[in-house]
């Protein structure tokens, strides 16, 4: 192209842009033209025009994938792309290939300088080239489709997941791409980010441990060092990369830790405090120069200010003290201003020796705190209330925890027991709690804090190893008493899986302890609950009446843990004798299963579905006015006669839906029957409705059809002109009478003419904008409105129960007496206690029984909904409820006869939330199998936490959340929102820890023959659809056990990647092992292992990939044929197409034999598995299917061998 070309297609092509912006967008042009001819710079709009017809998308697609730069044949640009689009000429040379890359937009361009503009317009340059590298190997024939499989294969089928993943949800490619495509796609992006962004890699490419690993294999193929070079526009700066030792974010280091590529992040224990006192730095000179001189010194605010800081550090309050020194430093004079820095500091050191004496630190940990402490001391002044002074706030809270005793003020307990219960009671536990407590708060509120870079890391390193120092040391008081507690009251365990799952309890308790200061008597029953270790029935009317084990320990822990265990309430005691009779008896089980489940939901489901029928078909209603007072009645008309029906047959219907559901619940072989039919039925919907119009689609012969020039013609010149020819000559004669009914003729008119208007040029444009607006204001509502709403009211209600709770505990704290109080104090705050303790049991119950089931949309349907229309004729004006309550409220009956019928359902809506877990409470309940547990604290599974869904995909959702921030941020940029995502993350970092020790490592310590000792969890890598777990053991091999659980396609499956120091054990060993293994798979939900698959081919290694079509697998090993293993098919999986089936021998299997989930595993096999008195072990698995790890795996990198 000749420059004079290039000057005018820079010009034409910003005829919209005017002054500085359009001179800059101009040479940008120029400098591209030069470094690359065959580049444009175009508008958005004409990108996702050429994209949507290339990749033949509706119109109303907003979210075009890689709207960002694109390379297109010629003849496309010729077809739909105008001259002066492109800024040319008419009729100028076009290149073979041209590439495309959108402009910013008219904001964009007016915050960016040259400089920006440049090294943007280089970044998607050279991403472009990447994909016409790897584009131009496919077209010769260097790159096959076998080709992009092997090298997918080195990446790593679950990574290259991950990739596939990300890539739609980032919108680069379409949903149905390629895995070539996806693979070329995913080259270009990881370039793009390694030489342009390398801090957004972390948070794209999770599952990556060894970046230069991919370089290598990338550059294997595409120079990519050259075209970085060769892309590079004139006068473009260099790429943001900052050297690391000077980047101020300290959340690249958490997130390289969390994701397996970093030093994992482990508490360091705290050395002994030395006897010396701590010699602190002398700061005074490098805080000065950040105290701002007083540009009106005023002496008397200067010293008012210094005496209260006397004040307040008389009282023991050193945080005030220095606060009030630091912010007399902003009105004294020159002179002055060092004397009050100097207080400050002195203040400060004091917190510091305090600290000391209560975390037990060493000299040189001293120091850190003190030069950290003044690092928050410089930015607490900003601001009225500001996390750094917050958090200066809780650091002195440990250390008054640390240095007072605390009582509880009790008179009402003092009068009640008619003297026997002292006034003031010891608390000897709350020490600990409360500095628990306290530290944990400190550092939620590091995210927020205004410290930056090394400041940052350093008091984050002493906050968490203090937190975790100070947690150890409450669990360690309070776990024998919690222990004492539960075997007192006959809750002990009867085999070594009781036994886990009674330590597991133990630790789940004392999680609540450290996560929000106290325990109730619903986090004892979730406990209980959730837990494999369950009560015994009742044993009668005694038990009935002084209480179930459960009561029982919510009396004893609310005595031994006094001040940590609030004792449930009156009603939510007998509620739990009642559910203790109706789900602890053999009658009241019986009745419970085979009367109120069964029938009780048929009557729920028939009130609920008429319910739903008459919002939208609700009976006629008309106005009648009375003659003589003229006031108007509305009278409801008949119900629809098909309703009416319906509830005439109420009963029979009720006993006919309640017997299919007694039948479906307690009947195996009928449960069986409807399981299959259902599951044909699926299966032959999928197969008619997704799986063969699917395959039909993918033929060859079909996409050339659809990509035709006849297909393109009738799509455009008739398909999409007939839809408001349709809404002119059919939609408007029926929307207004005034407009007759169209003839064909008419019909034929319009279409011609809508033809001609939506494939000009000005009708093109203007149904782009109109259906990109009409998209995006649709997915504005639908994504961020209602969607966000229901998360909304989900998060709204649940943070509002947190935090009523967490208040009426704040003022119970409050009202407690501190040694060193003045008696004064003791009365008055055990006058305020008796009152305080009415409102909290009246607030207590309003708000968990009557309000929050009623504004709760989850709890509200479809039992406080059917309660409503029960019980709502009680309440009408003149109804029965007012006229018995007339002789009491006069007036006022019918008001409160209204509201208690409004009321009085949320009643029911709590007690059936609460019943639901209440059934799991006993042992005769107890599933029959090992079932899948919970793991994340937020009532995750474990492939709930990887798998995308409404209600599920905290990780996906987490890193999604990571990677919008990382490329809006510069690298050196220090992000708040990515900290608290970074927390998040490490919440499921713990719970997964949490879960591998208390379920499987102590199920090894437990074992009866198990002779392995320190075996502990060496790190933890987190990532968007797998979790790898290490397992150290220094006394067998510096080598690891990984073991890695991943979501592909749904399914979870498990392997041991790496065996390591499991090739040490002798047989014995690991049998052990494997059997406890095998068990921790059953409770992480497992579906499938790849040793298992691995067995079912064995002795030949076929390479695989688990897809959303089933098991695929490579049988040449070239990836150039490959047949499918349907998994939705029952009992014979055969392999197909069935002629690659035969010609490599593949063998027909079971589901048996490919799917770990679908043989169950017995509790009672489990429990005997570990009996100690047993010489013969039952298989916790049926030998067909097991599976064995070798001795020596030095040439085998998973050591499984079939058993």
């Amino acid at each position: 192209m000749s420059d004079s070309q290039s000057e005018s297609a820079a010009a034409t092509d910003h005829r919209e842009t005017s002054g500085p912006v359009a001179a800059m967008l101009e040479q940008a042009i120029l400098a591209l033209r030069e470094a690359e001819p065959a580049a444009f710079l175009v508008q958005p709009r004409v990108l996702r025009r050429v994209i949507k017809q290339e990749w033949d998308l509706p119109a109303l697609t907003i979210q075009v994938p890689h709207r960002k730069s694109r390379i297109v044949a010629r003849n496309t640009v010729i077809r739909l792309v105008d001259w002066d689009e492109l800024g040319l000429e008419s009729n100028a040379e076009l290149p073979d290939r041209a590439i495309l890359i959108a402009r910013p937009d008219e904001k964009q361009l007016e915050s960016m300088s040259l400089g920006q503009l440049k090294l943007r317009v280089w970044r998607l340059l050279f991403h472009a080239k990447i994909h016409d590298a790897f584009d131009r190997l496919a077209d010769d024939g260097e790159l096959t489709v076998a080709g992009f499989r092997q090298r997918i294969d080195q990446i790593g089928q679950v990574e290259f997941d991950e990739i596939y993943s990300m890539l739609k949800r980032e919108n680069f490619i379409p949903t149905d791409s390629s895995p070539a495509h996806a693979f070329v796609e995913f080259a270009a992006v990881y370039c793009e980010f390694k030489y342009f962004a390398p801090h957004c890699l972390g948070s794209y490419f999770p599952s990556f441990t060894d970046f230069k690993a991919v370089d290598r294999l990338l550059k294997q193929d595409v120079e990519i060092d050259d075209l970085f070079h060769s892309t590079r526009l004139d006068g473009s700066p260099d790429p943001e990369i900052p050297n690391r030792d000077e980047v101020e974010d300290e959340t690249d280091e958490e997130l390289e830790s969390l994701t397996g590529r970093g030093a994992a992040l482990v508490p360091r224990a705290q050395p002994s405090v030395e006897t010396d006192e701590a010699k602190f730095p002398a700061l005074l000179d490098a805080v000065m120069p950040k105290i701002e001189p007083a540009r009106r010194p005023n002496l008397a605010t200067f010293g008012r200010l210094i005496r209260r800081a006397d004040k307040a550090f008389a009282r023991g309050n050193a945080v005030a003290a220095a606060l009030h020194q630091m912010h007399a430093a902003k009105y004294a004079t020159p002179e002055l201003v060092s004397e009050a820095v100097s207080g400050a500091l002195t203040d400060l050191q004091r917190l510091v020796r305090r600290l000391q004496d209560a975390l037990n630190f060493d000299q040189a940990a001293a120091r850190n705190w003190y030069e950290s402490l003044v690092g928050l001391l410089l930015q607490a002044g900003q601001g009225f209330w500001n996390p750094d002074k917050r958090l200066l706030y809780d650091l002195q809270k440990v250390c008054v925890d640390h240095e007072k005793d605390i009582y509880t003020v009790d008179l009402l307990g003092y009068v009640t027991s008619f003297g026997r219960r002292p006034i003031k009671r010891a608390l000897p536990n709350q020490r600990e709690v409360l500095m628990s407590k306290h530290l944990r708060s400190a550092t939620r509120r590091l995210v927020a804090s205004r410290l930056t870079g090394q400041e940052r890391r350093r008091l984050s390193r002493l906050l968490h190893e203090a937190a975790h120092s100070s947690e150890h040391q409450m669990r360690t008081r309070l776990r024998p008493l919690v222990e004492s507690t539960l075997e007192e009251v006959d809750l002990t365990p009867q085999n070594v899986p009781e036994r886990i799952a009674f330590g597991k309890m133990v630790e789940e308790l004392l999680d609540g302890v450290a996560n929000r200061g106290f325990l109730t008597m619903g986090d004892l029953r979730d406990a209980i609950s959730r837990s494999n270790l369950k009560l015994s029935d009742l044993s009668g009317p005694k038990e009935f009446f002084l209480g179930d084990k459960l009561l029982q320990a919510d009396r004893q822990l609310s005595r031994v843990l006094d001040g940590v265990y609030q004792r449930g309430d009156v009603y939510l005691r007998w509620l739990q004798r009642l559910s203790a009779v109706s789900f602890g008896t053999i009658f009241g089980r019986f009745s419970t299963r085979f009367i109120f489940i069964p029938y009780g939901v048929a009557y729920l489901a028939f009130e609920a579905v008429v319910h739903i029928v008459e919002l939208f078909d609700p009976p006629e209603s008309e106005e009648v006015i009375d003659t003589v007072t003229g006031i108007a009645t509305t009278i409801q008309g008949p119900e629809s006669p098909v309703i009416l029906s319906v509830k005439q047959n109420m009963p029979l219907i009720v006993f006919a839906l309640g017997t299919l559901l007694l039948l479906t619940i307690h009947v195996a072989p009928f449960r069986q029957f409807l399981k299959r039919t259902c599951a044909y039925i699926f299966s032959g919907l999928r197969r008619a409705f997704y799986e063969w119009p699917a395959r039909f689609l993918r033929l060859s012969v079909v996409r050339r059809m659809l990509k035709s020039s006849a297909i393109y013609f009738i799509r455009k010149f008739l398909i999409w002109p007939s839809i408001p020819t349709a809404l002119v000559c059919w939609a408007l004669p029926r929307l207004y009478n005034d407009i007759p009914e169209q003839p064909w003729t008419n019909w034929g008119i319009v279409l011609c003419a809508m033809s001609v208007i939506l494939n000009s040029r000005v009708g093109r444009d203007v149904e782009e904008l109109s259906a990109e607006w009409l998209h995006s204001t649709w997915t504005r509502i639908r994504v961020h409105i209602l969607v966000a709403l229901f998360d909304l009211v989900m998060d709204f209600f649940k943070r509002l129960l947190e935090g009523f709770d967490r208040i009426l505990y704040a003022v119970d704290e409050w009202l407690r007496f501190k040694s060193g109080e003045t008696k004064l104090s003791l009365g008055t705050k055990a006058l305020l206690g008796v009152f305080w303790a009415a409102f909290t049991f009246l607030a207590r119950f309003c708000v968990n029984l009557l309000i929050e089931p009623q504004i709760n949309p989850i709890k509200h349907f479809p039992v406080v909904t059917v309660s409503h229309k029960i019980i709502l004729p009680l309440g009408l004006p003149g109804g029965l409820l007012s006229r018995l309550l007339q002789p009491l409220f006069g007036e006022y009956s019918d008001t409160v006869a209204i509201n208690t019928v409004f009321l009085i359902p949320g009643v029911f809506g709590f007690m059936a939330w609460e019943l639901k877990s209440n059934w799991q409470l006993y042992k005769a309940n107890r599933g029959q199998n090992l079932k899948p547990v919970l793991v994340g604290s937020h009532g995750e599974t474990f492939i709930r936490l990887m798998k995308p869904g409404f209600h599920s995909g905290t990780l996906p959702k987490l890193f999604l959340r990571l990677r919008r921030i990382d490329r809006r941020r510069s690298p050196e940029e220090h992000s708040l929102a990515r900290s608290k995502y970074l927390d998040h993350l490490h919440h499921v970092h713990v719970a997964v820890e949490h879960f591998v020790v208390r379920e499987f490592l102590q199920l090894l310590k437990e074992a009866p023959g198990w002779n392995v000792d320190g075996i502990s969890v060496a790190r933890i890598r987190l990532a968007s659809n797998n979790i790898r777990i290490e397992l150290a053991c220094p006394s067998l091999s510096n080598e690891t056990l990984m073991m890695v659980f991943e979501e592909q396609s749904g399914w979870l499956v498990a392997n041991t990647l790496q065996t390591g120091w499991v090739r040490k054990l002798d047989e014995a060993q690991r049998d052990i092992l494997l059997a406890a293994l095998i068990g921790f798979y059953k409770l992480a939900g497992v579906d499938m292992v790849r040793e298992q698959i691995a067995a079912s081919f064995a002795p030949r290694r076929i390479p695989y990939d688990v897809m959303e079509e089933g098991l695929v697998v490579w049988p040449d090993g070239e990836y150039a044929e490959e047949a499918v293993y349907n998994l939705w098919h029952h009992q014979v999986i055969r392999p197909y197409p069935r002629a690659v089936a035969r010609n490599f021998l593949l063998p027909t299997l079971t589901t048996e034999s490919l799917l770990f989930g679908q043989t169950p595993l017995p509790w009672g096999v489990w429990a005997a598995r570990w009996d100690s008195s047993d010489d013969v072990k039952p298989p916790v698995l049926p030998d067909k299917i097991r599976w064995s790890w070798a001795a020596d795996d030095d040439d085998d990198q998973n050591g499984v061998e079939p058993a």
